[in-house]
C-alpha cells in the first residue's frame, strides 16, 4: 500500500496469490511512500459499509488462509 504525501492518492494492491510465488522486493529499497509492504501470498479486499449513516470505505490485505493482516478504513 503507498500513500503518496500531500496528496490525499492511494494505491492498494497485492501480489502473489501463493506464498511460494512471492519476491521481487528488495528489503534494502525502503522508499517514503510505502505504507504497507508485505511480501508473502494473500489477496486483497474492499468493502463499503455505513456507521451512523456516513459511508466508510475498507480495504483489507488477507494472508492465503483468509486471516486479515492489514486494514485500512477512510470515511467521507
Amino acid at each position: 500500500m503507498t500513500h503518496y504525501e500531500g496528496t490525499n492518492l492511494w494505491e492498494f494492491g497485492c501480489g502473489a496469490g501463493a506464498d511460494k510465488y512471492a519476491g521481487g522486493w528488495v528489503p534494502t529499497d525502503i522508499r517514503s511512500e510505502g505504507y504497507f509492504l508485505r511480501v508473502k501470498g494473500g489477496f486483497l479486499g474492499g468493502d463499503i459499509y455505513y456507521e451512523n449513516s456516513i459511508p466508510v470505505l475498507r480495504f483489507r490485505h488477507y494472508d492465503v488462509n483468509g486471516n486479515i493482516v492489514h486494514e485500512e478504513q477512510f470515511r467521507r
